[in-house]
């Protein structure tokens, strides 16, 4: 019985307990910097919580992204999407990725009602060769060699989360990823 909501969903919780106080309620969030999300000020990434967004960091901190061997922001460029659409990846092994990632999460909780039992980190990228290869279609950031060492930055990012939040974290990781390895 667990139920993921978006912060733009936080008025739902209340009814639904009302059903069932035994609900866990998971907060959805997006791994990547959406450049829609900041539009619309979805909530849905920590790219779109405040004026802090994805084109703050792009301004300020173009270093949090990861980039290709080229110099260019690592997007994704799956089937159908437009420029617009293309999220950004943020750099996992930065420690000020990871405290900035912690800030807008907490953020969201608190200012959502802190009623939230886990967090969801949805389009988790676990490879080098199933995410960005297969399934993001993005150039490989240039900074991770392998795809051990890319991993080891993902846990050290997810244990970041973790440790600072104080609730379960769930990556919602690509299947090739898992199928990989």
């Amino acid at each position: 019985d667990d139920i993921l909501f978006g912060a733009n969903k936080k008025d739902l919780i209340p009814r639904f307990e009302k059903y069932n106080p035994n609900l866990t309620f998971i907060l959805y969030v997006e791994s990547g910097l959406n450049p829609l999300f900041t539009d619309w000020k979805a909530q849905a990434d920590a790219g779109s919580v405040d004026e802090e967004d994805l084109y703050w960091i792009i301004k300020n901190h173009p270093d949090w992204l990861l980039k290709d061997t080229e110099g260019n922001f690592v997007r994704s460029a799956g089937a159908g999407l437009t420029d617009a659409q293309r999220p950004y990846w943020p750099d996992p092994g930065n420690p000020e990725v990871q405290k900035y990632f912690i800030e807008k999460i907490t953020k969201l909780i608190r200012e959502t009602g802190g009623e939230w039992d886990a967090v969801l980190l949805d389009d988790f990228p676990g490879s080098l060769e199933g995410s960005y290869d297969l399934w993001l279609r993005a150039n490989r950031p240039a900074k991770y060699k392998t795809t051990a060492e890319f991993q080891d930055a993902q846990i050290r990012f997810l244990e970041s989360l973790h440790d600072a939040l104080k609730m379960p974290i769930i990556p919602n990781m690509d299947g090739f990823t898992i199928t990989l390895f």
